[in-house]
């Protein structure tokens, strides 16, 4: 998931505890990561304890759709570059530009997992 333009990648290894802490785990998750809200360590915390690896890509997808539902509007951009972008999407609904956007997000980070992966197997050799 990308958090601040770094790639934060974490696995649960096991918890074979019946009550985990979470605290402690979130705490952890706080300590490890920069400039992260507690907020977001806890939802991460609990994805990490109950979610499996669809429910997880699923909620990383929630989450980037939270961030950007949360960004402000970038009021520095000119009136001119603003308006050029609008005209390459004026004929798409809302619910096309948002299809469009959630596809580009997939394969996004479908590339960047492939980019990592293919870095480890050079790093082992």
């Amino acid at each position: 998931m990308f958090l601040n333009n770094i790639l934060m990648k974490l696995n649960l290894l096991s918890c074979d505890t019946q009550r985990p802490d979470r605290r402690a785990i979130s705490k952890c998750i706080l300590e490890i990561s920069s400039n992260m809200s507690p907020a977001l360590s806890n939802d991460l915390t609990d994805i990490l304890l109950e979610g499996d690896p669809v429910e997880i890509e699923k909620n990383n997808g929630l989450l980037w759709a939270k961030k950007i539902f949360k960004t402000k509007p970038n009021r520095s951009i000119s009136e001119k570059f603003r308006q050029e972008i609008v005209t390459i999407f004026h004929h798409l609904t809302k619910e096309e530009l948002i299809d469009k956007v959630l596809a580009n997000y997939l394969i996004n980070k479908n590339t960047n997992t492939s980019k990592e992966s293919s870095s480890k197997n050079r790093n082992k050799n």
